[in-house]
């Protein structure tokens, strides 16, 4: 469920954004692999964004049971106002608020330590921190970041870039709250980032979206992290992150790391066909005839929305 969260998280990362004037399209790919999964990141999205709606098609993805096949992200500056999951597949649609979201997936990612079940997953049921189970606390400790290079990028899409390299370190922290059990992913990560200023595309909601996609709120520590980037002014036309985690914990938690204790991450993200465009009024309506229906509600599993196979 983590792991289906932060793909997604990825994926909309450029999407959920206020423009300043014209329409654009474009697509976005996700691309990476980590040490720790056979499977490799491959996900695509196609966006469009007119005025201040946009929407966001999944074209390629891993299995997620809040993204179903056909669904897509609507946001919504005209009632009713908001984001949106449509799922063409069952014809509903589902009022999506990230805050709320991260905050009701908080249990579904405590579900024993990470590294149970491939790169930060959860364990399975029954395990430490699942529902019903003892109460784990998730924290982001220790945050730190440095920008490390500024310089003219090359031509990306046909527009001139600027590139930034940015060197981050936190650590993911998961306390049981007694007998001193904690279990500590640290994160070492170079990023390397491309803007344009050329594409007028505002990313700053995105620190909302992300705040909810991942589950992890965007304030305190990881706020740091946040802030130096926020500063870079322009589009982002591509991503290529190196994330290197070493797990550790204390008391029994220490043993019940699997897997190698050490791992790397490569995350690239592009945005191809990338075009000024004036986008129809009726691509952000809701379809009519769908029925509305509830995301997740407090206490409730994650919620079926692939829809009938």
């Amino acid at each position: 469920m983590r792991k289906s969260a932060l793909a997604v998280a990825a994926l909309i990362l450029v999407a959920m954004t206020t423009p300043a004037y014209a329409g654009w399209t474009f697509k976005q790919s996700v691309r990476g692999k980590s040490d720790e999964s056979e499977k490799p990141i491959d996900m695509e999205s196609v966006v469009q964004i007119q005025g201040d709606n946009g929407r966001v098609d999944m074209e390629k993805m891993p299995e997620s049971p809040i993204f179903g096949h056909g669904s897509y992200i609507l946001l919504r500056a005209a009632a009713p106002k908001g984001m949106f999951i449509v799922n063409v597949a069952k014809e509903t649609w589902a009022r999506f608020d990230p805050e709320e979201l991260g905050a009701m997936m908080g249990p579904m990612m405590q579900q024993g330590p990470p590294g149970a079940g491939g790169h930060g997953e959860p364990g399975g049921p029954g395990a430490p921190g699942a529902p019903g189970g003892t109460g784990i606390k998730m924290s982001v400790e220790n945050a730190k970041i440095e920008k490390l290079l500024e310089e003219p990028g090359e031509p990306i899409q046909g527009y001139p870039t600027r590139h930034y390299r940015y060197h981050k370190s936190y650590d993911m922290v998961m306390d049981m709250g007694m007998m001193n059990l904690k279990m500590i992913m640290s994160h070492d990560v170079v990023e390397d980032v491309w803007l344009t200023e050329h594409v007028h595309i505002d990313a700053a909601s995105m620190t909302k979206v992300m705040k909810g996609m991942s589950g992890i709120p965007m304030a305190g520590e990881m706020k740091k992290l946040a802030a130096i980037e926020a500063e870079a002014k322009g589009f982002m036309l591509r991503r290529m992150s190196k994330d290197h985690t070493t797990k550790s914990g204390t008391g029994m938690m220490a043993k019940m790391i699997r897997g190698p204790k050490e791992s790397n991450t490569v995350t690239t993200i592009d945005v191809t066909d990338i075009h000024e465009v004036p986008i129809a009024d009726s691509i952000f309506a809701i379809p009519s005839g769908y029925t509305e229906t509830q995301l997740m509600t407090p206490g409730a599993k994650a919620p079926d929305l692939e829809g009938d196979n």
